[in-house]
């Protein structure tokens, strides 16, 4: 199935490929983030977004394309997506402090959503990545007393990251015996190596 529909192709055949960059958290109360200026109004959609005209607040906290790209290519398994922002009181590291268990183990979702030449969106949200947060941190950089600033990174994750993998076992008797012992049915695999001549049972 194609990722756009035909109104959304032949927009961007007119615009240029102008993509909106849509980040959701899944906490008690959705952390919504796009990649431009101002609140974007999303609509509701079976799969992801389940308030019609949710607003996506444009932060300017998503990491650059090519980060994107190597999350959504399966060449990078992790990233990390971080606001900063002047903090004289220290009220963003503590929200951000007392917010941190909520925001481990949720729900994650990358979407693009078509521009037209008027940056304008064009048809649906295309959910296009699923992953798990992995827990916050809070930076606090104090090094100019007039302008204390506070960054907040969360780490975001595949479903798969931070499961443990099993260990990786082999057809020999030796490994067949961790599971079995006493088994013998993994006994003469090596007899079917490859360069090993087969010996049929004549009839």
């Amino acid at each position: 199935m194609a990722l756009f529909n035909d109104e959304q192709r032949a927009a961007m055949e007119v615009g240029g490929n102008r993509f909106a960059l849509l980040f959701r958290l899944a906490t008690p109360s959705p952390v919504r983030i796009w990649s431009g200026p101002g609140e974007l109004p999303v609509p509701s959609d079976p799969t992801v977004e389940t308030v019609d005209g949710a607003l996506y607040q444009g932060l300017g906290a998503l990491p650059d394309l090519p980060t994107l790209e190597s999350l959504f290519n399966g060449t990078a398994s992790r990233i990390d997506l971080s606001l900063s922002a002047p903090d004289e009181n220290g009220d963003l590291a503590a929200l951000a402090d007392s917010e941190a268990v909520s925001a481990r183990e949720r729900k994650a979702v990358f979407g693009i959503w078509p521009l037209d030449k008027d940056w304008q969106p064009v048809g649906p949200v295309r959910w296009i990545w699923r992953g798990v947060s992995h827990g916050t941190s809070v930076n606090q950089d104090g090094s100019d007393p007039a302008r204390p600033t506070s960054t907040v990174s969360i780490s975001i994750g595949s479903r798969f990251t931070g499961r443990r993998q099993a260990k990786a076992l082999f057809w020999t008797p030796t490994d067949q015996a961790l599971d079995a012992p006493g088994d013998r049915g993994f006994d003469n695999v090596a007899a079917l190596s490859e360069g090993v001549e087969k010996k049929w049972p004549k009839a």
